[in-house]
């Protein structure tokens, strides 16, 4: 990989035309984690007008996002500069978000988390960073459902503010509260994870095997949560990754998972074989 950017470089220095240079350059840095080149390479070919403003920025935005990964550990001031760096070029994406309130709480910068927790959620509710919201209720000595009331603030009717809401419930085994806010939920085909919420309700409030039993077989029928899936291999994930576990870089969507991965391995290895 490194003789091959070389070459790569000399031939993009000299003629950034070159079909698909610019990308092919971009993914031998992925691979080799080089993301102080790949900034390097996108302003270039951004000044060269081989590549538009929007990949250009994205591009970059990942490589800031890995550079504050590398660093929050041993220079936690310089992880959380890179971070902001990433969300001015990518502002509302959930993986940044989730990065940088990771930082804040390890800075123990817990108020200003609160707050941007609340703007960020405010802005574009996901799933991807909610698993915070514990940490930081623990942090900030609060009740989480007092803490999730507060984050979700005017966005109280959205999906997911409704389904962080009964979590909260749930985790402060608040039974009562957690079985009412569900209730908007409950319609004639509720997703997955509102059957299996429903099933933590009854198991912790009434006990009733049979009602717990019930909604967890009614939540095989529930349609699924969104995940992130390569738009090249089609594979799922729970978690972004600037690389896909297939090797892709920046190809993950959030969108409805593809439930026969399986399936699709086996189609692959017949087609390899044949």
């Amino acid at each position: 990989y490194h003789h091959a950017f070389i070459y790569g470089e000399k031939l993009f220095n000299n003629n950034p035309q070159v079909d698909k240079i610019y990308e092919t350059l971009v993914g031998i840095l992925s691979k080799t984690n080089n993301w102080q080149q790949l900034i390097h390479i996108s302003d270039k070919a951004l000044s060269k007008r081989v590549a538009d403003k929007n990949t250009c920025e994205a591009n970059k935005s990942i490589a800031y996002f890995e550079i504050s990964k590398i660093k929050r550990y041993s220079e936690l001031k310089e992880s959380i500069y890179f971070i902001k760096q990433s969300l001015k070029l990518r502002k509302h994406f959930p993986p940044y978000i989730k990065l940088y309130l990771e930082l804040l709480i390890q800075n123990k910068d817990y108020n200003i988390a609160k707050k941007f927790f609340k703007k960020a959620w405010s802005e574009n509710p996901h799933t991807e960073y909610k698993s915070l919201l514990s940490t930081l209720a623990i942090n900030l000595k609060m009740d989480l459902a007092n803490l999730t009331k507060f984050v979700v603030g005017s966005n109280k009717n959205n999906y997911e503010s409704k389904v962080l809401l009964v979590e909260s419930l749930i985790s402060d085994k608040k039974w009562a509260e957690a079985r009412n806010q569900i209730k908007d939920l409950l319609d004639l085909q509720p997703k997955k994870e509102v059957c299996l919420l429903m099933a933590k309700i009854e198991e912790g409030d009434s006990g009733d095997v049979q009602k717990i039993n019930a909604w967890n077989m009614r939540s095989k029928n529930g349609e699924e949560k969104n995940m992130w899936v390569c738009i090249i291999t089609k594979k799922n994930q729970k978690v972004w990754s600037s690389v896909s576990e297939g090797g892709y870089f920046n190809t993950l969507e959030w969108k409805k998972p593809m439930i026969l991965n399986q399936f699709h391995d086996e189609l692959e290895m017949i087609s390899y074989e044949n």
